[in-house]
């Protein structure tokens, strides 16, 4: 009960810094990569780490407006302020940034692309290493990593204008890879991750599961990569707050620090909430 107590007293406070924070970054973010595009590729991971945390500080913020705790034996509600106004610049600034993404989608793509073609090399290497070899895989093991290289070895090469032609489905992939890392998790294998990773540290250049995990985020960015940008940057589940919108969206735009400009991050947001409407509510 102390924690729970604790946890209603502190909270506001705490998401309140992490708005500030995220509306100074989010911002930031636009202005550099709008500025430096040729950034926006290499640091896309970093975009959508960003773009997560946003949605998830903005859903935070309503579901927690004047909600009372029913564990809280004063019925103490969490004061959160209706008036905040870093919701609209967060909002402005996850709009801007997925435009930007979808704007150099093909760049992304084509980085992404690239990387997978010399990761492959790069695996390659380290599963011929002495520490590797001295590991004595068991054929699942090495068959999956063969499948893994396979997989890694025909990807398309991105060549100029093409890459948004390209079309590859890396599914496989992310499936083999998931499959060694639940292999070496598990506390039956004789091999575990630590193993891996020892075994190929020694080279001075990233170890095998680092340059594993990495394969599997970055195939995402080729076939996942309009998934991943609609997951992390929409809203839409802000209807189901929908009574403490209005309030929020008056005052993010004409509120004392509101910005009328904002208008249009909101009305993006908005276009996702048709999504989560009921058939079968006749006022939805």
């Amino acid at each position: 009960r102390e924690v729970h107590e604790q946890a209603l007293v502190a909270c506001d406070a705490i998401h309140h810094e992490r708005r500030i924070l995220l509306k100074q970054e989010v911002g930031r973010m636009v202005l550099f990569f709008t500025d430096q595009p040729s950034l926006l590729a290499p640091n896309i991971q970093m975009v959508f780490s960003a773009l997560a945390l946003a949605q998830c500080e903005v859903v935070w913020y309503f579901q927690h407006v004047g909600i009372a705790s029913s564990k809280s034996t004063r019925g103490r509600t969490v004061d959160i302020d209706a008036t905040d106004p870093t919701i609209g610049f967060i909002l402005d600034g996850m709009g801007k940034l997925c435009c930007l993404v979808r704007k150099y989608i093909a760049a992304i793509k084509g980085y992404a692309l690239s990387y997978l073609s010399s990761c492959a090399g790069r695996i390659r290497f380290l599963l011929g290493t002495p520490g590797m070899v001295a590991l004595d895989l068991d054929a699942t093991l090495k068959g999956l990593f063969q499948q893994v290289l396979h997989c890694l070895e025909n990807i398309p090469k991105p060549q100029g204008e093409n890459v948004p032609a390209i079309t590859c489905d890396l599914t496989d992939l992310r499936k083999h890879w998931l499959s060694i890392l639940m292999i070496v998790t598990s506390s039956r294998s004789s091999i575990n991750i630590r193993h891996l990773e020892k075994a190929t540290m020694s080279t001075g250049k990233e170890g095998l599961v680092s340059e594993g995990n990495a394969a599997y985020s970055w195939s995402r960015c080729v076939d996942e990569l309009e998934s991943q940008l609609s997951k992390h940057g929409s809203l839409k589940k802000l209807y189901f707050y929908h009574q403490h919108l209005t309030t929020v969206f008056r005052n993010t735009m004409f509120g004392p620090e509101g910005r009328p400009q904002h208008c249009c991050a909101w009305l993006g947001a908005a276009c996702s909430f048709p999504e989560c409407a009921s058939a079968i509510i006749p006022e939805e």
